[in-house]
């Protein structure tokens, strides 16, 4: 890819954070709450999701500053097993990571925040042409709709990335604060048995997720020795210490109990704070945080994609505009997702993709370790402290996420 390093250091926490900020902390609570009736438990359990997206962003920033280039993964695996290996795990990170779960938010998106905002006049759930709903092609419109967006190159996708993610958080922020400031919640543990602790570990496996969102941009990040750690570790950081805030909020204004019954926490937190109009107000946050989510996924994916043609030799794949944009991989991309959305019903292929991506993730980190061993002197702009503990650490859960979406 062309050396158009356009996005800096806001921008690049911008995607981190707006990738992870989505719906998991607003529904995984609850979860929590539910399947572990202990409040240390619940808070560590929080906190080991914080300590495994660190454990992997240690290892990406290191990888990802050796080799600061399109496509994440791929360069990484490329650079250390070659391109068929590259080419295959891209393909899966690309498919389930990127296609399948930006179709997933989209179509979340305009089946619950869009039908909120938009009333009961409106109905997003009925059948419009060929049997498919309003809101699978509204998902496939927003799609659409942010992909020719990002046409218009990193540098302004990351400002728009910069907008949809500080809105919520500021938002959502002002709303914990004010919850955790006068919240009288009952904190008091209610007397039953230990529950399904993996099910509440995959959500909150899974409202982490998103941390390594930069890295497959990396090729247009500037500076990217610096920016790219700060942009990791910093941007996982902030999300932990939010989600510390909200769950805080969340405890002081509904009570442990009220948190297990709440089912959608967030909107539980505003209708208590704000009345009957809170579920409009955490509609619209929620629809925003959601929207930065898939612009993130966007991004990163086309380059993904790009990438992986690269690997393989498809040339058609390989052009860029001016501003350095993989345009027709983007757009390959924009097609796919909404095609899925279109589709609907793939949630199996979904679930399946999922356990293929943590695989490939575990792939991706044990490549930190490999070039560890062979090049131990290689230059490293940002070198993962307490080496290979950050590695053992993310593949163990990684592989542990596996078993249990497996079993289920």
């Amino acid at each position: 890819m062309s050396d158009i390093r356009q996005v800096g250091p806001v921008g690049a926490l911008s995607i981190v954070a707006g990738s992870m900020l989505g719906v998991g902390i607003l529904l995984t609570p609850p979860v929590v709450a539910t399947h572990v009736p202990s409040l240390l438990g619940f808070v560590a359990l929080w906190g080991l999701g914080a300590v495994v997206a660190a454990a992997g962003g240690l290892v990406y920033a290191e990888l990802a500053t050796l080799f600061p280039e399109a496509g994440g993964d791929v360069a990484f695996l490329e650079a250390t097993y070659g391109r068929r290996v590259a080419a295959a795990v891209g393909t899966v990170v690309f498919v389930g990571g990127f296609a399948g779960s930006t179709a997933a938010m989209a179509t979340a998106l305009a089946t619950y925040q869009l039908q909120t905002l938009l009333g009961a006049s409106v109905d997003l759930g009925s059948p419009v042409v060929a049997g498919v709903r309003g809101d699978q092609l509204a998902g496939a419109g927003l799609v659409l709709a942010l992909s020719v967006a990002n046409l218009a190159g990193a540098r302004l996708s990351a400002a728009l990335q910069t907008a949809l993610t500080v809105v919520p958080l500021a938002g959502l922020g002002a709303l914990a604060v004010w919850g955790v400031a006068t919240g009288g919640g009952d904190l008091v543990v209610p007397e039953r048995p230990l529950g399904d602790v993996g099910t509440a570990w995959l959500g909150v496996y899974f409202a982490y997720a998103g941390w390594p969102a930069v890295v497959y941009l990396a090729g247009e990040v500037r500076d990217p020795g610096r920016t790219l750690p700060l942009a990791v570790l910093g941007g996982t950081a902030l999300i932990a210490a939010f989600y510390a805030l909200l769950c805080a909020a969340f405890l002081a204004v509904l009570g442990f109990d009220g948190l297990a019954g709440a089912g959608e926490a967030g909107t539980a937190l505003a209708a208590a704070l704000l009345g009957p109009s809170g579920a409009v107000v955490m509609a619209f946050l929620v629809a925003l945080a959601v929207l930065a989510s898939i612009n993130a996924t966007l991004l990163g994916g086309a380059r993904v994609l790009w990438a992986v043609a690269g690997a393989v030799g498809i040339e058609v794949l390989q052009p860029l505009t001016a501003r350095g944009t993989p345009a027709r991989a983007l757009a390959l991309q924009a097609v796919l997702a909404a095609s899925l959305c279109l589709l609907g019903g793939f949630e199996g292929l979904m679930s399946a993709a999922t356990v293929a991506m943590l695989v490939a993730g575990s792939v991706t980190v044990s490549a930190q370790v490999v070039l560890r061993a062979r090049q131990p002197d290689l230059p490293r702009p940002f070198r993962a402290p307490l080496h290979p503990l950050p590695a053992v650490v993310y593949v163990l859960s990684a592989l542990g996420a596996v078993a249990l979406l497996v079993g289920q």
